[in-house]
């Protein structure tokens, strides 16, 4: 599917801040000031990393989304500073081991290169052996036999892993990927962790579907909170930093609309501000 990576970058964004049926969250808003962060100064702070602290695998998953888009095309770029923050945290291995299998799905599909019947495969081909693999595993297993969501996430949860979510919301996506709004209903009806797979799944079908073919009526239903609103704002200004251009200005509480052209092209406009041209009074 021939999506634009700005679309993917607006879809990522808006299903990270779509949990809690659009509610504001802790995690929205560390997904709203890490993006921001990352538009100015291209880096995380120190006392932006600590704020991961407390946090499970599947949490990280969420709050990275900014960092993962922005580092995507370069795995050595993306392992590095992932690894940075897996240190500063003193976290175990394995939690960098699993941030790095969910960067890597996000980057696959960044690329036009997740293939949905064989990401899982992909996945365990190349990564190293963690608790989340084992997980995947199951779920490719759980899939071929078309079991309900329901058992998988008895099965699943038994165990009380703390990357079981990401496992439920891989299941979820891969279940109807194409369909963003079958994806999030069925990790809304997860009992377990309901709001985090949500979150996830949304994430996952977001980035792979991109913005555009999130359905009008789903975007128009939830909460319209002030982080949802600038979602998009904060979304395309991290991808023109991602490409090099510097914002033309960081996203606040009111989106801003511009447009540049040459003087005498475009009469102003009191809602819209053109660059090239003086304001009037």
């Amino acid at each position: 599917m021939l999506y634009s990576t700005l679309s993917r970058f607006r879809g990522a964004i808006w299903g990270s801040l779509t949990g809690a049926s659009g509610k504001s969250t802790r995690l929205s808003e560390l997904v709203i000031s890490q993006s921001k962060n990352l538009i100015e100064s291209g880096a995380l702070t120190t006392d932006q990393v600590q704020s991961l602290a407390d946090l499970t695998i599947s949490q990280m998953a969420v709050a990275t989304i900014p960092l993962i888009l922005f580092s995507h095309e370069s795995t050595q770029l993306l392992t590095s500073k992932l690894t940075k923050i897996v240190t500063k945290l003193e976290q175990p291995a394995e939690t960098l081991a699993e941030l790095l299998i969910w960067g890597k799905i996000i980057s696959l599909a960044l690329t036009e290169k997740l293939q949905p019947q064989n990401l899982i495969k992909q996945i365990l081909t190349t990564q190293q052996s963690t608790g989340l693999t084992e997980q995947l595993e199951k779920v490719q297993s759980y899939l071929e036999q078309d079991m309900s969501l329901h058992q998988v996430v008895y099965r699943l949860s038994r165990s009380k892993q703390p990357q079981t979510a990401i496992a439920l919301a891989i299941y979820c996506f891969l279940f109807s990927p194409s369909d963003f709004s079958l994806c999030t209903k069925r990790a809304a009806q997860s009992t377990y962790q309901p709001e985090i797979t949500q979150t996830l799944t949304a994430i996952l079908a977001g980035v792979y579907n991109g913005y555009h073919n999130i359905p009008l009526q789903l975007r128009l239903s939830l909460p319209q909170n002030p982080q949802l609103q600038i979602s998009i704002t904060i979304a395309t200004q991290l991808y023109a930093s991602w490409c090099g251009i510097t914002p033309t200005g960081l996203a606040s509480e009111q989106p801003v609309t511009l447009a540049i052209a040459k003087p005498g092209l475009i009469q102003p406009r009191e809602q819209l501000k053109i660059i090239s041209q003086p304001e009037t009074k």
